[in-house]
């Protein structure tokens, strides 16, 4: 159990070391890891004297969850943004695509700015 706790908490100081600059595929690959690491972790069971003695461990790595959350907060908004501006574009070229504007003997031209 306390390998396994370690495995987390260095797993989780790495990642925090480059929370500002890492990227979605870097969260995504930590989650991964995170997930496996959990998974051994439900198949312990844990003395009383266990839980006590890493209960301190486990309180750090909660803060250092809370950092990651945020971080992984303003990727999504990231992501959202960049979602709504392509459908958005999507929208647009659609419009301009649409001949319901009027007949064929029409054409109108956006002149740049």
């Amino acid at each position: 159990m306390e390998m396994l706790l370690n495995q987390l908490n260095q797993l989780s100081t790495r990642l925090i070391e480059r929370l500002p600059y890492c990227t979605l595929e870097e969260m995504d690959e930590y989650m991964m890891s995170r997930d496996s690491i959990f998974e051994e972790l439900q198949q312990q069971k844990p003395t009383p004297h266990e839980v006590s003695k890493y209960k301190e461990l486990v309180q750090h790595l909660l803060g250092q969850d809370a950092l990651i959350i945020e971080r992984m907060m303003k990727l999504r908004d990231e992501a959202q943004k960049d979602i709504s501006q392509v459908n958005t574009g999507k929208r647009s070229k659609s419009l301009y695509d649409n001949d319901s504007y009027g007949g064929d003997d029409s054409r109108f031209f956006d002149a740049k700015r």
